[in-house]
């Protein structure tokens, strides 16, 4: 077994995680590192895990965010806008979790949860009471995301 883990919009961003399972040949992973380099990407070798190293960071970095939130540390688009300040990051974790669709990353945090039970990788209480009641973020049929739900305005 290697995995290839792409990350979304795979025509923007140049990362693939190559994924090496306890099996895994050299010859595999060469083949994929090759795959990936020509297609114009940056392969990083990371052995198998649960959620591997990006989701798994990922998770971390969100279901932080959603809580320093429900606990009035900071509010949506505060964080969102130090995340892309401080950090450099394209996008913030509310804006993120919206991208890619909350009801997947409800399914990623409790995944991450029962594999680890790292309680700091469960989902919160905000992210479930969105998902059931049909807040998915920008997904077709979606009432919207976190910046809906809350009522807030968006920056362009």
């Amino acid at each position: 077994f290697v995995g290839m883990h792409w990350f979304n919009p795979p025509q923007v961003m140049k990362l693939v995680e190559v994924v090496r399972g306890p099996e895994t040949t050299e010859e595999a992973i060469r083949a994929v590192v090759q795959i990936s380099e020509s297609a114009g990407k940056v392969p990083i070798l990371v052995n198998d895990g649960p959620g591997f190293f990006t989701t798994r960071f990922l998770n971390s970095w969100l279901m932080e965010s959603y809580r320093m939130f429900e606990s009035g540390v900071a509010g949506i688009a505060e964080i969102d806008k130090m995340s892309k300040l401080a950090f450099g990051f394209p996008m913030g974790p509310f804006e993120l979790s919206d991208f890619i669709g909350l009801d997947t990353m409800l399914h990623v945090a409790e995944y991450m949860y029962e594999e680890t039970k790292r309680p700091d990788y469960a989902a919160p209480t905000l992210l479930k009471k969105l998902v059931l009641s049909g807040y998915l973020g920008n997904k077709k049929g979606s009432k919207g995301g976190f910046y809906q739900y809350y009522g807030i305005k968006q920056e362009s």
